[in-house]
């Protein structure tokens, strides 16, 4: 009994180990736990969080969850709130936001993902998530998109050149059994 408790007791500092290594070598993402709160079932507190957090959102205090939504932009932040909200029954969260980061003073992108996991009683026990910089993949799709858009245009013109050939090409033969029927006559 003792040797598996000394077992079970080194299974556990090692996984420790390893979570806290994730927490603090992560530098696109931040990992997140949220519990609870004991007096109010819609407000939640953070048990843990990678430290990148405030490198990726640019948040004051990463140990207060409010303030996690204090740099989302005004555009997003009503769409996120209710999504926030969903959560509590879905237990799911997945949102796509930009963030007005006040240090790097630029607009970033961002993907939250979470889920919850409940008690026997159905009351939210804890919420695990991560949040990812997805800044340069947003950048990239805005370039596909405007290569998009001049390929769209370019095949626009080509059609239009297309049909003004065979428009051209119907003309020449006209002339050209015209031309057929002079010469017979």
């Amino acid at each position: 009994n003792i040797i598996a408790r000394l077992q079970a007791r080194k299974q556990l500092q090692e996984s420790e180990a390893h979570l806290r290594s994730l927490m603090q070598n992560a530098e696109h993402f931040a990992i997140y736990r949220l519990i609870a709160n004991a007096t109010n079932p819609h407000k939640l507190d953070v048990a843990f969080v990678s430290p990148s957090i405030r490198e990726i959102m640019g948040i004051s205090d990463p140990m207060n969850f409010e303030t996690w939504f204090e740099n989302i932009h005004a555009q997003d932040r009503e769409r996120v709130y209710a999504a926030n909200m969903k959560a509590f029954q879905t237990l799911h969260f997945n949102e796509i936001m930009r963030i007005d980061h006040p240090l790097k003073k630029e607009p970033r992108w961002v993907q939250a993902v979470s889920m919850g996991l409940t008690k026997e009683n159905g009351e939210i026990r804890y919420i695990n998530g991560i949040i990812s910089d997805i800044t340069k993949l947003k950048h990239a799709e805005a370039v596909l998109s405007e290569k998009e858009i001049v390929l769209q245009a370019k095949t626009i013109k080509l059609e239009e050149t297309n049909t003004a050939l065979k428009v051209l090409l119907q003309k020449r033969d006209e002339d050209k059994a015209f031309m057929q029927a002079q010469v017979l006559s």
